[in-house]
């Protein structure tokens, strides 16, 4: 699916409150695309990164606490978590990478994306799950999704590279001109990632906007 119509599905998914997954190689702008989606929703943004994570930040710190004269143990909200549950108005909480999340991590965040609720906790009807990853097959890290957290999303989506639609974007974003032209010359280089080249580097969406930034300076 092209970046375009990729935003355009999510202006429609997220009011909903419908979990949506994103799919792509590394660099072409999945991350970009969320932040797009809440920037014209005017939603808030909260981002985690599971490969980062701990089954338990999605539950809470072990805590003591008295309840009539007897100590008790709870768990106590704190982080990405903390401020989800805080969300007073509406917040896109995008899971960036789900995929490098091991398999214990992935589990954590099933309960929270299809139940909303964990230890008695419960997320407000103002927050949407966004998610994203890489394919295994991108050789980037990737751990396969575990089955039932791949159940929870309302749909996923296969996010492709668009010479044009990154055309439009570059122009918005001030993309240096001798980068857009060159594109324009050789769109193929676009993106030249290659699961199998084994190159330290490689053009991508993301790169070329690096090296205008460069230009820049």
């Amino acid at each position: 699916m092209r970046p375009k119509d990729v935003v355009w599905t999510l202006r429609l998914m997220v009011p909903l409150r419908m979990p949506v997954m994103l799919w792509g190689s590394p660099g072409i702008g999945k991350t970009y695309m969320a932040k797009q989606t809440a920037e014209e929703l005017d939603y808030n943004l909260i981002i985690s990164h599971p490969i980062t994570d701990d089954p338990t930040d999605y539950k809470g710190l072990p805590f003591a606490v008295e309840i009539n004269g007897v100590h008790q143990a709870t768990f106590l909200p704190f982080g990405h978590f903390m401020h989800a549950l805080d969300a007073s108005r509406p917040t896109i909480w995008f899971f960036d990478d789900m995929g490098h999340g091991v398999p214990a991590v992935q589990a954590a965040a099933m309960q929270l994306i299809e139940e909303r609720t964990i230890n008695g906790n419960r997320l407000p009807d103002t927050l949407t799950f966004l998610c994203a990853s890489n394919h295994t097959t991108d050789r980037a890290g990737v751990h396969r999704m575990i089955a039932p957290l791949a159940n929870r999303f309302g749909c996923h989506l296969d996010v492709e590279v668009s010479t044009e639609d990154w055309q439009a974007w570059a122009v918005v974003n001030k993309v240096a001109p001798e980068i857009r032209s060159f594109i324009n010359f050789r769109p193929a280089l676009l993106n030249q990632f290659r699961p199998d080249s084994g190159d330290r580097a490689f053009a991508s969406p993301r790169s070329w906007h690096k090296m205008s930034m460069i230009l820049g300076t």
